[in-house]
């Protein structure tokens, strides 16, 4: 079986060797390659030149292939077509690069066990302070591109999930369509916007017995893009932020904070990463991006995909000694550290967080006898929770002040985190995010000038590991790709016509990179570089 080598036409990348076939076990080496079974068809991203996207798509019908999802996102598409013919395909004039639909998968971990009590997230960060203000969420939309949202008490309110596309594998089944089969993606959403609605949340300040998220009158918006066993692609992630980006506006939705509860492991820059380039099209759409940091903890010595790129708010864990104050706080051995140069911009509780249990998922199956407490809790670890954490802190600050846009509340939140004592600044950023604190700053003129992705390098080197979380101590992992899971036909059921995608654009008035530095700038007095920012 050989491995395959991807260059396009101007010598970055084209198809050398044989190709992954949709229809067979696909293992992702270390190296970043992929061995596989030669087979006819195969599930490939094609991206197409600046007005050469219907000759594109024309091309892969001529050489007997199909378009399956259209994503305007990465001017292109997802195709089936004949291994044999991607050569001749990625040599067009059109076509600026043909690589492979690369799985993600969960990926194995040691943590500390959860041995403590379980510990409330909004009570942690002093969200309680925000609700007694009136500030709860309301109104804001929280995107989860996870492993879908079960209904289960405390996400059960009329309106307060509203389901996007299911583009995993399970999309076509209405048995399990948008659902959690997994036990991921509901206790993110818990963790972010729980409310047991026992009353308005700016009176339940004191109450520890209800359940509450940290942004408990948010909504959440799932865009499920994993199966029961926690499988997806790099394209699933990439399509779905292309449909939020797209439906952000609607009226039952109004998405300000997207949620990235997953990191992988590309041992590439961010700067060609296409998981990068497309979580930077959200953040310059005006959504706020929150990422995990990864759960390598100190063995890799960087952060993980797409956490590393410095425009979003990449999150690691805190542990929180079972204390509200951050006195006695420390990193947690499996939230992965900075390199010195990118590192975490801020850390959230992410150990033992009680959240949501989805009955008979993967996750109550495999570690409820551990894990889970009375009938609808888990105990639970990783950076995906402190990323849930953050996502639901940021949903505040826009509520607060509906005119933050994403580099300001990250400008926000690190400024407001309080330092940790123990560990040093690659492990924690700038500290342990403090909701109170950050609501009471004055609104920062604020401007990220890190150089933009391109998104041109490899979608093969993009993949690697869907990084889970601890529950009770176990790890998320085990589940290989099944072979037939991501055949052609799989994507049948759920196509993406025009009025699946209708609604407001982002064109004209977007929060472009134009928009935020003309006239921003001629308006400073001050402004000092301190790293990430220029501030006023």
């Amino acid at each position: 079986m050989a491995g395959i080598t991807w260059i396009d036409r101007r010598g970055a990348r084209r198809l050398a060797a044989a190709i992954v076939g949709v229809s067979c076990m696909t293992v992702l080496l270390p190296s970043g390659g992929v061995s596989a079974s030669a087979v006819d068809d195969v599930s490939v991203i094609v991206r197409a030149d600046d007005g050469e996207l219907a000759d594109a798509r024309a091309l892969i019908e001529g050489l007997g292939g199909h378009v399956d999802h259209q994503v305007d996102l990465i001017n292109g598409f997802i195709a089936t077509a004949p291994a044999d013919r991607l050569d001749d395909l990625a040599l067009h004039d059109e076509i600026l690069d043909v690589t492979p639909n690369v799985a993600i998968h969960v990926a194995e971990y040691d943590a500390t066990a959860d041995t403590g009590s379980a510990l409330n997230a909004g009570q942690l960060v002093n969200a309680r302070q925000a609700w007694a203000k009136g500030i709860t969420g309301a109104g804001i939309g929280v995107a989860v591109i996870d492993t879908g949202v079960t209904p289960v008490k405390g996400l059960d309110a009329p309106g307060k999930v509203v389901y996007g596309p299911d583009l995993s594998p399970e999309g076509s089944d209405p048995a399990l369509a948008n659902l959690d089969g997994y036990g991921h993606g509901t206790f993110m959403a818990g963790l972010i916007a729980g409310n047991d609605n026992i009353g308005p949340v700016s009176a339940q300040t004191a109450n520890t017995s209800a359940y509450f998220g940290v942004a408990p009158d948010a909504r959440i918006v799932s865009v499920k893009v994993a199966d029961k066993s926690g499988n997806t692609v790099v394209g699933s992630v990439i399509m779905a932020l292309d449909w939020v980006i797209k439906r952000a506006r609607d009226s039952d939705k109004n998405i300000r904070v997207v949620n990235l509860s997953f990191s992988t492991d590309s041992s590439q820059s961010y700067l060609h990463d296409p998981l990068a380039f497309a979580v930077e099209r959200a953040w310059f759409s005006g959504l706020v991006v929150v990422t995990a940091a990864g759960n390598s903890g100190a063995t890799s010595g960087r952060m993980t995909m797409p956490g590393i790129d410095p425009f979003v708010i990449a999150v690691g864990a805190s542990h929180p000694m079972g204390t509200v104050s951050p006195a006695d706080d420390d990193i947690p051995s499996f939230s992965s550290k900075g390199d010195g140069i990118r590192n975490p911009d801020v850390v959230a509780p992410g150990v033992s967080l009680q959240g949501l249990r989805v009955p008979g998922s993967w996750a109550d199956v495999n570690f409820g006898a551990t894990a889970a407490f009375g009938d609808r809790f888990m105990r639970g670890s990783g950076t995906s929770q402190a990323t849930a954490i953050t996502s639901g802190a940021a949903a505040l600050l826009v509520q607060q002040r509906s005119g933050l846009k994403p580099d300001q509340v990250k400008a926000l939140l690190t400024q407001g985190a309080s330092k940790l004592a123990k560990p040093a600044s690659s492990a924690q950023g700038k500290g342990l995010i403090n909701v109170a604190k950050s609501m009471s700053l004055r609104v920062p003129l604020t401007i990220q000038l890190w150089s933009r992705a391109s998104g041109l390098g490899s979608i093969v080197m993009s993949g690697g590991s869907w990084v889970g979380n601890t529950w009770s101590g176990n790890t998320w992992s085990g589940n290989s790709w099944s072979g037939n899971t991501w055949s052609g036909n799989t994507w049948s059921g759920n196509t993406w016509s025009g009025s699946t995608w209708s609604g407001s654009t982002w064109s004209g008035s977007t929060w472009s990179g134009s928009t935020w530095s003309t006239g921003v700038l001629s308006s400073v007095h001050d402004i000092a570089i301190d790293g990430l920012y220029l501030e006023a």
